[in-house]
């Protein structure tokens, strides 16, 4: 019998299992690169210096512009997209896909969900009572809100929850471009919640700005801790 030549490997799986194996610390360097993003934004926006006022006007320039923007069907559009982002819905959303992980024996992926949801709560909650930014009076809000402006809670949480949602239910997921577009969904879905927020007038652009940082950065880290999890729990004997 002769040996049959083992086939080399192609340039394409070589470079997938490239990107495979560092992905998770390029998560983590992103997520590192968000947070010091969000202090940046957090030390320009509250130091008084000259940036502080150019981003203050940027602020309010972008309020007034996206108010002359509003309809009447975009109202009710813009509602049904700030409710995604809501602390009922936030939390229904972690209940019900927690308890369909638990269903598939997917316990790690639900604890993640779970501590993505309880982070965003307590970041949304500390950050907002360290920096106590008023609430935006430039333009009149469709909606009426209670609570402080920085960062936005509703951006933070989406960030967090919903894109930790996609990384977990993504293990399931054989097809590359299948996960990749489910990122990518969720993301656009992230930024509309955001921009519901500053078109109602409850939030300024820097607030919801600074939920996305914070959140994705959180959703950052879990994913690869998931992952690292996984494989831990596949070498137990």
């Amino acid at each position: 019998m002769t040996d049959r030549a083992t086939k080399p490997a192609r340039p394409e799986r070589r470079w997938l299992a490239f990107g495979l194996r560092w992905a998770p610390w390029v998560a983590i360097a992103v997520a590192f690169i968000l947070v010091a993003g969000f202090l940046e934004l957090s030390q320009e926006l509250f130091d008084p210096t000259e940036s502080t006022s150019r981003l203050l006007s940027i602020d309010a320039s972008v309020l007034r512009a996206v108010a002359q923007l509003r309809r009447p069907w975009l109202n009710g559009v813009a509602m049904d997209l700030t409710a995604l982002g809501s602390l009922v819905v936030v939390g229904l959303f972690t209940l019900a896909l927690g308890a369909a992980l638990l269903v598939k024996a997917d316990r790690r992926g639900a604890a993640a969900l779970l501590g993505s949801s309880l982070a965003a709560a307590l970041l949304t909650s500390a950050t907002k009572a360290l920096f106590d930014r008023p609430r935006p009076a430039i333009v009149p809000r469709l909606v009426e809100v209670v609570g402080l402006s920085y960062p936005s809670g509703h951006s933070l949480a989406s960030a967090a929850v919903y894109l930790t949602a996609a990384f977990v239910l993504g293990r399931h997921v054989s097809s590359l471009p299948a996960r990749v577009a489910g990122v990518a969904f969720t993301a656009a879905i992230v930024l509309l919640i955001g921009a519901s927020r500053v078109y109602l007038g409850v939030h300024y652009p820097s607030d919801v700005f600074g939920g996305i940082l914070l959140g994705t950065a959180w959703a950052l880290v879990m994913a690869p801790g998931v992952r690292w999890l996984d494989r831990r729990g596949q070498t137990r004997p």
